[in-house]
């Protein structure tokens, strides 16, 4: 089950627990200590957004997702309601759907899969739209 399966990401700056088809990156968003064991036991990465990194840190992973993919394996992303959008944009949770959406959109179409949110309803509808524009 996908909710038994947790696996994040953590950072972890010039590590040599880097996967290999990372550790050409020198940039913030490839520096993440992870194992391909724990790829294989649970099949799912989750980027976790906040948690310790900077408002920069953050949308450096946003800008950077695509460089997951040599994993091969689904990424999660959780940016929700984040403080990442609402220090952005001097706002609160509750204000946060415009942010998320436009989050999610681009996390889509960088890759990602699997997104977690607090607004099925307008998230799907997001989804929606999207798949129309890349033709699916």
């Amino acid at each position: 089950h996908l909710f038994q399966s947790f696996f994040s990401l953590s950072h972890f700056c010039q590590s040599k627990y880097v996967l290999p088809q990372l550790r050409h990156q020198n940039d913030f968003a490839a520096s993440f200590w992870c194992t391909s064991k724990c790829c294989r036991l649970f099949g799912i990465f989750i980027l976790g957004f906040g948690f310790g990194k900077t408002l920069e840190h953050n949308y450096e992973i946003l800008n950077n997702l695509e460089k997951f993919e040599c994993l091969e394996y689904p990424i999660l992303i959780g940016a929700s309601r984040k403080s990442m959008i609402n220090k952005l944009l001097d706002i609160n949770a509750n204000q946060a759907l415009n942010g998320t959406s436009i989050i999610n959109t681009i996390a889509l179409n960088k890759g990602v899969k699997i997104l977690r949110v607090h607004d099925v309803n307008e998230v799907v509808q997001s989804i929606k739209v999207f798949k129309k524009l890349i033709g699916n």
